[in-house]
């Protein structure tokens, strides 16, 4: 049977924030007849990056370098480029090259012994002469997590995660069972990072950006142009899974050319952190599209309001240096043409609710 272990929390959710104290109880059972040396606790917190890229295999270009010029009246060959290949051998498999990239960071790696109790600490001298007795103890424990912890997190191409481990060694000399000498549990928990506004540059103050730019327009012949000038404001840049996020969009049309479209995203980037090399992914989270006209001369404004979800990592999932969490609202004009303007403002969000002047 050897020994069971588990693990059980207080937090019925294993959720905890930055300093909390983590408390539960280590429940043991044996009916082996053995000697039980140490109970140890290992509270662990680590992120990993890791992804493979596919390239085709680059062929030598060079290897025919040494052989003499073809001439059309010595032989019927030209040299096969590998589209031509694929298509005359469309289930051959091609060739293709793996790069691996990965990178690590520990943010917590902490370890405490708890007292065993008397009922597991067996002598030689004691041991039942019968098997099938079992020893069952509660170990209660208790833990403060330090400050400045990231948020647990699963992304496509990397993790934050966090457990505690409890391991039982024991003595083997007195073992009369085949038994693991070494008997661990793992139990995983998950921590909010914290964010705190007031630390953060600017993030309780307004925000205020100018996009200007030129657009022309041909007519009989003729040269037409002006400035387009778009600009976003915000109360403030920094918020909170939830809550409401008000802006203010102007569209100021000095040019010959109208506005056809507005569009606004609030989108999220992802990257991923290698010494090697960087990945980035980009998802939008809110987009709004409207077909509204801001016809030359003319003055346009909107007032607007988005829902941030309420499921949302915190602005660098709190401390994480190897997987950067951005945010950023952006506002784009389109005219004619394929021709547009645009403002990016960067977002910041946090964990606790930032409080307006």
């Amino acid at each position: 049977m050897g020994v069971k272990i588990d693990i059980s929390l207080e937090n019925p959710s294993s959720t905890f924030r930055n300093s909390e104290v983590l408390t539960g109880t280590v429940f043991l059972s044996t009916s082996d007849q053995l000697v039980l040396k140490e109970l140890k606790l290992t509270f662990r917190g680590e992120c990993e990056v890791f992804w493979r890229d596919y390239q085709p295999h680059q062929h030598n270009r060079n290897r025919h370098e040494n052989q003499a010029p073809y001439h059309p009246n010595q032989y019927p060959y030209r040299h096969q480029t590998e589209a031509e290949s694929r298509r005359r051998h469309p289930n051959q498999i091609q060739p293709v090259q793996i790069f691996q990239y990965r990178n690590e960071e520990t943010y917590l790696d902490s370890s405490i012994s708890l007292p065993l109790p008397e009922s597991l600490i067996k002598s030689d001298e004691n041991l039942p002469d019968e098997f099938g007795i079992e020893f069952k103890a509660e170990v209660p424990f208790s833990f403060q997590l330090p400050s400045k912890l990231p948020s647990s997190c699963e992304l496509k191409q990397g993790s934050v995660k966090y457990f505690v481990e409890a391991s039982l060694t024991s003595q083997n000399s007195f073992l009369k069972l085949p038994y693991e000498s070494d008997k661990s549990y793992k139990k995983p928990f998950y921590v909010i990072g914290d964010i705190d506004f007031s630390l953060v540059n600017e993030g309780l103050n307004p925000v205020e950006q100018e996009e200007s730019k030129v657009f022309n327009s041909f007519s009989c012949g003729c040269k037409k142009g002006g400035n387009i000038i778009l600009k976003l404001q915000l109360a403030k840049s920094g918020f909170v899974a939830g809550e409401e996020m008000n802006f203010h969009v102007s569209y100021e049309n000095e040019s010959s050319v109208p506005i056809n479209k507005i569009t606004t995203t609030f989108f999220q980037t992802i990257s991923y952190v290698t010494k090697t090399k960087e990945k980035e992914e980009i998802c939008n989270l809110w987009e709004d599209s409207e077909h509204k006209h801001v016809l030359p001369g003319n003055t346009e404004e909107w007032k607007k309001c988005l829902q941030i979800p309420s499921e949302i990592l915190p602005t660098d999932i709190g401390g994480c240096k190897i997987i950067r969490i951005r945010y950023y609202l952006q506002v784009t004009g389109y005219a004619s043409k394929g021709r547009e303007i645009s403002i990016k403002v960067p977002i910041t969000i946090g964990t606790t609710i930032a409080q307006e002047d």
